[in-house]
């Protein structure tokens, strides 16, 4: 695989996706259609890092100290969040409370910081995935991927829930992770599948999740059977969802898309703006009413927080995640 084309396409798909996750903070869900698209936002980043981190041998020091920079990172960022959104709330603040959102990842003080903490469950994983990858073929490891969607995903799961531990720390991201790495080390090939094919899959999982969507707010059995319990209706664990962010991933790649040093560089803060457009979001919802003008605003100004953070030592540590 041609390695600039491989870190150009990687850096739009970073994008893309960040993009996806403010606007879809931002509540521009309110139809089925964008509902849809969202969902892909945060898979596209698990199969982003699954696709890197499974290919390269990490010692148990590397992973101790990233581990240990996450918790970090999710103590500082949980703690000004809820400073922040406690006072917009004009609710008393207490260390007791600021405490207690950050432990528990209360919504909306810090519930984003989620993200955060699966991918600290997925590197304490990843050497063990990483052995496992290298002395199986890829049948077997195609046979453990299988699995996992069967005992995470939205659907069977609720017949395995009472045998299943995926669910409490969101353990589809390891279906995405792996999935990433499949793709990306070309452990399957997917090169000899047409173009035309792979985008009939993606707009047969859009279609699928759309529909899905659409029954969840308009028909009572499918809202009892197939809600899960979360906020947005965002799908994440659906298949449709895995489907579409997948074919999105292998599309992607096919696509010439130019390596420019301001896409690069861009791509570099996505986790930063990850990170800060949270804290700013209530300020934004207060002030710009306008719809349109607060994506417009809120990225590049999480953009340019990240940038200068960045400039000072140490003070940098908490925006980076590498």
């Amino acid at each position: 695989m041609n390695t600039s084309r491989h870190l150009a396409y990687i850096d739009w798909l970073k994008i893309f996706a960040i993009v996806l996750v403010v606007m879809r903070h931002l509540s521009w869900f309110n139809d089925h259609v964008t509902s849809s698209l969202f969902s892909i936002c945060i898979p596209i980043f698990f199969v982003i890092n699954g696709g890197l981190s499974l290919q390269r041998d990490y010692s148990f020091t590397t992973i101790l100290h990233r581990n240990l920079h996450l918790l970090f990172i999710v103590a500082f960022w949980g703690c000004l969040s809820s400073v922040i959104w406690m006072s917009a709330r004009s609710e008393p603040i207490s260390v007791k409370q600021i405490i207690s959102h950050v432990c528990s990842l209360d919504a909306p003080y810090c519930n984003h910081l989620w993200f955060v903490c699966s991918l600290i469950v997925l590197n304490f994983l990843q050497p063990f995935l990483r052995e496992f990858i290298k002395s199986h073929n890829t049948k077997e490891i195609v046979i453990l991927w299988a699995i996992i969607g069967v005992i995470s995903f939205q659907g069977l799961d609720r017949f395995l829930r009472p045998i299943s531990i995926m669910e409490n720390w969101n353990g589809y991201s390891l279906f995405y992770y792996i999935g990433g790495y499949l793709l990306l080390s070309n452990r399957i090939n997917t090169k000899n599948l047409p173009t035309w094919s792979v985008s009939l899959l993606a707009i047969l999982g859009f279609l699928i999740l759309l529909t899905h969507n659409w029954l969840l707010t308009s028909n009572e059995w499918w809202y009892n059977h197939f809600l899960h319990n979360d906020l947005h209706f965002d799908s994440f664990r659906t298949y449709p969802c895995a489907l579409l962010t997948l074919a999105i991933f292998e599309l992607a790649s096919r696509i010439p898309l130019r390596e420019t040093s301001v896409i690069t560089y861009i791509a570099r803060y996505t986790f930063a703006i990850y990170l800060i457009h949270w804290t700013l979001l209530l300020p934004t919802n207060l002030y710009i009413h306008t719809a349109w003008c607060k994506p417009i605003i809120l990225i590049p100004v999480s953009l340019l927080i990240g940038i200068l953070l960045d400039k000072i030592p140490y003070i940098r540590k908490i925006i980076q995640n590498r």
